[in-house]
C-alpha cells in the first residue's frame, strides 16, 4: 500500500473506530447485507471515507438538535474491502470487524444462499449485537457514573 493511501486509512480506522458502526441490514426477506458507516458534522471527513472506498456520504437532520450531520456509508463486498483495510489499525471496532471478516461472508451473493449460509450470517448478526451491548459490560473507563438500568 503506498504511503498517502495507508496514512489516511490509519486517519479513518481511527476516526472509525470512536464513531463507526458495523451492522447486519435485512434485505426484505431476501437476505442478508453487511453494513458499515459513520456519522459527523465534518463533512470532508466523510468524504474521505468515500475516496478511500466508495459508499455514499448523505446529509441527515438529527431530530434531537436539529443540526445537519453527514452520514458515509456503504455495503456489501465493498464494507468488506473497508473492513479488510482498516482492521489492522482498530482498537474499538477490531472485534467487531474480525467477526466479519472471518465469516466468509463474502463467498456468495444474494440469491444463492443455503440454508447453512443464511444461519450463519444470521449468527454475525446477533454475534455484533452481542459485541456492541453486551450485558454486563466493563464500565469502569467512563468518565461519568452509568446506573445499570440506563444502559
Amino acid at each position: 500500500m503506498e504511503n498517502d493511501r495507508l496514512q489516511k486509512v490509519i486517519y479513518a480506522a481511527g476516526y472509525f473506530d470512536g464513531e463507526g458502526c458495523v451492522y447486519v441490514s435485512s434485505l426484505r426477506g431476501v437476505g442478508f447485507q453487511i453494513r458499515i458507516s459513520i456519522a459527523g458534522y465534518d463533512t470532508c471527513a466523510m468524504n474521505a471515507f468515500a475516496d478511500l472506498w466508495g459508499g455514499k456520504v448523505s446529509l441527515e437532520r438529527r431530530k434531537k438538535n436539529k443540526y445537519l450531520v453527514s452520514r458515509w456509508q456503504i455495503a456489501s463486498q465493498n464494507a468488506i474491502k473497508a473492513l479488510r483495510e482498516m482492521h489492522p489499525y482498530l482498537l474499538v471496532k477490531k472485534e467487531q470487524a474480525g467477526m466479519v471478516l472471518e465469516s466468509g461472508w463474502e463467498k456468495c451473493e444474494i440469491g444463492t444462499l443455503t440454508d447453512e449460509q443464511v444461519r450463519l450470517r444470521m449468527k454475525l448478526y446477533l454475534d455484533l449485537r452481542a459485541a456492541k451491548h453486551p450485558k454486563g459490560r466493563d464500565k469502569s473507563h467512563l468518565s461519568c457514573k452509568i446506573e445499570e438500568d440506563d444502559v
